[in-house]
């Protein structure tokens, strides 16, 4: 394979899934904004989606125009530039898309905002249109959706709904796969792969599954929360053993949007910092929070507690065990018939009743293997199997 197949097969590949992870970062970005009133959100959008499509087009020009070696550095001079509309039209010398009227206003919002709006932010002359791509944006929204919108702080400012974000999403997807189209096409008449995705991108779920809003997430969510909370297995039962915070029941429906949205999260940090002042044990509550993720763990362990603790050690009838979701300080369970009690390994303290003859043998162990129980309650901790320990003879 020479120089200029490699570059197209994986360097300019890699530009595809970079192009696509812009472009979902954009739209998931306008997704999870509830006005479109902010300009910093309006700007992140836009510069998401910009740069997005500016790559797109950028590979599109290098599968469609055939450089020779000696045009390649001043091709690559070519593609220096954020005029979309520019290299659209280098494009259409090579392949016609369709563009409706709708498609080429945006494209001309992101050529201005790209080349102009975003530089006039730090011009003393721009104060006074400081707002302009906010503001492009917002009648472009009204005049090709017939949506209202109302951006006026003092009486209303009209919410970012469905309406608003499937338009947006219809836009983008209609440019979007017209250049993947091409793409497509270019890298199967030279038989390279720049076209491929990988299958578990943001770039997937939009060249490959062509969707351009979130609504199969917001849907998965929802049917995962309903599994979970019906679900009986060692991994719910770990989480019903966390003891929940204090929240708002009146704001429950909030709290539910949160999951799919991290700029609501934001709005609850302080709820959540005030719960966290009461908690005497933070740190235990972040670890018990961390092994909620780990795919390691078999949270089959945790279910019937009782019944699956890690067994430590067993002699004359008495069985050693710990517990894995456990409070400081450390200390292990023994157990003789119906009798039971706690054993503080450090200070030797005991907590309930137990026979006195299996109590000093208890002791005994406990003292002989100190550093050793020590040892296991730090894997306990972690979520880790402890270590057997010798019985007493």
């Amino acid at each position: 394979m020479n120089k200029k197949l490699l570059w197209k097969n994986f360097n300019i590949g890699i530009e595809l899934d970079i192009a696509g992870n812009f472009i979902y970062n954009g739209l998931k970005f306008f997704d999870e904004m509830e006005t479109i009133y902010y300009e910093d959100y309006i700007f992140e959008f836009l510069y998401q989606i910009a740069v997005g499509f500016e790559r797109l087009e950028k590979i599109s020009l290098i599968l469609l125009e055939n450089i020779t070696n000696e045009e390649q550095e001043e091709f690559e001079k070519g593609l220096i530039t954020h005029n979309h509309i520019e290299l659209f039209k280098r494009i259409n010398k090579f392949k016609t898309i369709n563009l409706a009227k709708e498609h080429n206003e945006f494209i001309q919002i992101l050529t201005n905002f790209y080349k102009h709006n975003r530089y006039g932010r730090y011009s003393l002359k721009k104060l006074d249109i400081y707002d302009e791509e906010k503001n492009k944006l917002v009648e472009f929204i009204k005049k090709y959706s017939n949506v209202q919108i109302v951006n006026d702080f003092k009486t209303e400012i009209t919410q970012n709904n469905k309406k608003i974000k499937k338009f947006i999403g219809r836009i983008v997807k209609k440019i979007v796969l017209s250049l993947y189209e091409i793409i497509k096409d270019e890298s199967a008449k030279q038989n390279i792969y720049t076209a491929e995705i990988r299958i578990d991108s943001k770039a997937s779920k939009i060249f490959l599954r062509e969707e351009f809003d979130f609504q199969n997430e917001g849907i998965f969510t929802k049917e995962i929360l309903i599994y979970m909370l019906q679900n009986e297995s060692g991994y719910t039962d770990y989480i019903k053993s966390i003891k929940a915070l204090d929240f708002d029941e009146v704001s429950l429906p909030n709290y539910f949007k949160c999951l799919n949205n991290d700029l609501k999260k934001i709005k609850y940090f302080d709820e959540l910092e005030s719960l966290y002042e009461v908690i005497p044990d933070f740190k235990n509550r972040l670890n018990d929070l961390s092994i909620i993720d780990i795919n390691s763990i078999d949270f089959d362990e945790f279910k019937n507690k009782e019944n699956n603790m890690p067994v430590v050690s067993k002699f004359l009838g008495i069985i050693i065990t710990m517990y894995w979701n456990e409070h400081n300080p450390p200390h292990f369970h023994a157990k003789y018939g119906e009798y039971k009690i706690i054993v503080h390994i450090k200070t030797g303290i005991i907590e309930g009743k137990f026979p006195k003859r299996a109590l000093k043998m208890v002791m005994e162990w406990a003292e002989l293997h100190k550093d050793e129980l020590l040892a296991d309650w730090e894997l306990c901790e972690k979520r880790e199997m402890p270590e057997p320990i010798s019985p007493l003879e």
